[in-house]
């Protein structure tokens, strides 16, 4: 299978759409607002997005860093995908606890197949930051997942 920055991303992403369980990703999204996360690729700006969109994953291409090439057959490479979860809600305290458990959801969610379907070597959670309330009442969690994997010479 073919390892690279499109698989990865979509490993990623299926990831998290097939994290239904109740205390998966789309389980919370399910929960609090009664329907799944909607994708959203590109840097999208928060003010822009409409709320019928929300809640969203918003996900955009990162920086990569490669180790030198040794044997001219594959070069490993990890490469960063930041995102974020966006969603609209009124209520502060429903807002807080709404955000009090995504990041343990995200960390779970890619440590469940830590090689998105076969998608990278590994992927694993590096960061994480919320936006705490800069865009009240659209609340905003973002991260960075890293993948690592070997591009191949054709």
């Amino acid at each position: 299978m073919t390892q690279d920055t499109e698989s990865f991303i979509n490993g990623f992403i299926a990831q998290l759409e097939n994290d239904t369980a109740l205390n998966g990703v789309n389980g919370w999204s399910q929960t609090n607002f009664n329907r799944t996360l909607t994708v959203v690729k590109g840097n999208a700006l928060i003010e822009k997005i409409s709320t019928k969109k929300l809640p969203a994953l918003i996900i955009e291409i990162g920086d990569f860093e490669s180790a030198p090439q040794v044997s001219g057959v594959s070069q490993t490479t990890e490469q960063d995908l930041p995102f974020s979860i966006v969603w609209h809600e009124d209520d502060d305290d429903a807002a807080f606890n709404q955000r009090t458990p995504l990041s343990r959801l995200i960390i779970q969610a890619v440590m469940a197949d830590h090689t998105l379907g076969n998608n990278v070597e590994a992927a694993w959670i590096s960061e994480g930051q919320s936006d705490q309330n800069a865009y009240h009442p659209t609340h905003v969690m973002r991260f960075l997942v890293t993948g690592q994997f070997a591009v191949k010479n054709n």
